[in-house]
């Protein structure tokens, strides 16, 4: 579950001005690395610098995102836009879809096929907008062969192209990728942006929780938004809604941590 609000991104504040700075004075380079640990945000961030770049409205906007209402937003976020490339190996996007671990090497490498694919599709003029943005998740997960491939098109690109990485392993990229991109570094988001997102999910979910139980689980996210989520989610499935709220010893139990 992704957040679909542009506060979300003020836990990435600088990379976040840094970007619309640069998106505002024309100097938005061709090829972005988001850099960071798990769960700080890199896919997030990127969706948002898809909308701002393909929505109608976006340059006009003052935020990261777009307007956030048209249709080309809407698709934008559900990842169906013709000229948004979001970019997983195959063998990685069938072992999501069938809930299989997505950890190891064999599952997530990005060959040299899917490269050369992207690259051939990237290279015709966007089907609707005035740009065409590729976003490449795990991108230390391409084979050496991928990333040679994707090498001369990220040298000579079509001014309508952007490539996007995100990465929570840059030192496994190629020199020669990271040396033709803007770099944004993504730092573990603090606890009481953590919170202020979990209690707006409570909301939409009608979950019942003290505020000290999320406090709990937003220390034991260690900074990241997804990891958040999921252990509120477990929270609220292994309890009965309609009985009392959740509490802290509830939390700590499933936490397995002592008082």
């Amino acid at each position: 579950m992704r957040p679909h609000d542009h506060e979300f991104l003020s836990a990435q504040q600088a990379a976040t001005d840094q970007l619309l700075h640069a998106i505002h004075h024309d100097r938005l380079a061709h090829g972005l690395l988001f850099v960071g640990p798990q769960g700080a945000g890199k896919s997030t961030l990127g969706l948002y610098l898809a909308q701002k770049l393909l929505c109608p409205q976006g340059r006009e906007s003052p935020n990261l995102g777009g307007c956030g209402h048209c249709g080309v937003c809407h698709r934008v976020a559900q990842k169906s836009h013709p000229d948004l490339n979001w970019v997983l190996s195959e063998k990685r996007r069938e072992a999501e879809n069938e809930g299989r671990d997505t950890s190891s090497k064999k599952a997530s490498d990005l060959t040299i096929a899917d490269i050369r694919s992207l690259c051939q599709s990237l290279l015709l003029p966007p089907h609707e907008g005035r740009a065409k943005v590729a976003v490449i998740i795990d991108a230390h997960r391409m084979t050496p062969q991928a990333a040679n491939a994707l090498l001369k098109t990220l040298e000579e690109p079509p001014p309508h192209l952007k490539f996007i990485f995100a990465t929570t392993e840059v030192k496994k990229i190629p020199v020669t990728i990271i040396s033709r991109c803007q770099r944004f570094d993504l730092h573990r988001v603090p606890i009481k942006d953590l919170l202020t997102n979990l209690e707006k999910i409570l909301n939409i979910e009608n979950g019942k929780i003290s505020k000290a139980a999320l406090i709990l689980i937003a220390k034991a996210a260690e900074g990241s938004v997804r990891d958040s989520l999921s252990l509120l989610d477990r929270a609220l499935v292994s309890h009965n809604i309609e009985e009392k709220e959740i509490d802290e010893n509830f939390v700590r139990k499933m936490l397995g941590i002592a008082d």
